[in-house]
């Protein structure tokens, strides 16, 4: 089984509900020392984690919930 644990540092999302929630990380982490506002990291085969790999995002945006476009 794969896993991608996904990170992000601003913007805004949608919760359960489709409330518009804004969200700003306060932490500084390494992942977002890069100069890339998007990336993918896999990791190794060999690597022992609970997940496969990271996807960050530098800046996330709200979009509609799929069943409220119906």
């Amino acid at each position: 089984m794969s896993t991608i644990c996904y990170y992000y540092k601003e913007g805004s999302r949608l919760d359960d509900y489709g409330r518009t929630v804004n969200v700003q990380r306060d932490d500084d982490s390494p992942l977002e020392k890069t100069g890339y506002e998007n990336y993918l990291f896999i990791f190794p085969p060999d690597a022992f984690h609970t997940y496969n790999g990271i996807y960050f995002t530098r800046k996330i945006t709200a979009s509609p919930l799929v069943y409220y476009l119906k």
